[in-house]
């Protein structure tokens, strides 16, 4: 198994910025549409970015809260699954996408008779 290996700081700017740009396109429109029309305890109201839209529909969280929730939890969830992975997979291998790309065409490679 191979997985991306990035660096903190970089995880947390890219996050932000895909937040910033999910707002910026409609995020908050797209779920206040959702929350009319559907019940608000189903599953997918509890999904990041969803779950604080709705906290902001309801006057809960201000649009720089709602941002940063936002943030917060997909950096959470991001340790959570780098946690998950390295923990759950004996043949894990964590790089960087150059030696992620080497590796996959080493091991591609060594497959591959003839």
């Amino acid at each position: 198994l191979f997985a991306l290996s990035v660096e903190k700081s970089a995880l947390h700017n890219n996050i932000k910025q895909r937040t910033k740009n999910m707002l910026d396109c409609g995020l908050i429109e797209e779920i206040k549409a959702l929350y009319i029309k559907y019940p608000k305890d189903s599953q997918p109201f509890k999904a990041i970015g969803v779950k604080e839209s709705v906290l902001y529909l309801e006057k809960r969280l201000t649009l720089k809260g709602l941002e940063e929730a936002i943030v917060s939890n997909t950096m959470k969830l991001a340790k959570r699954q780098n946690t998950f992975n390295k923990t759950q997979f004996n043949n894990l291998y964590m790089g960087s996408v150059e030696e992620i790309r080497h590796a996959i065409l080493k091991h591609s490679k060594s497959g591959i008779k003839g």
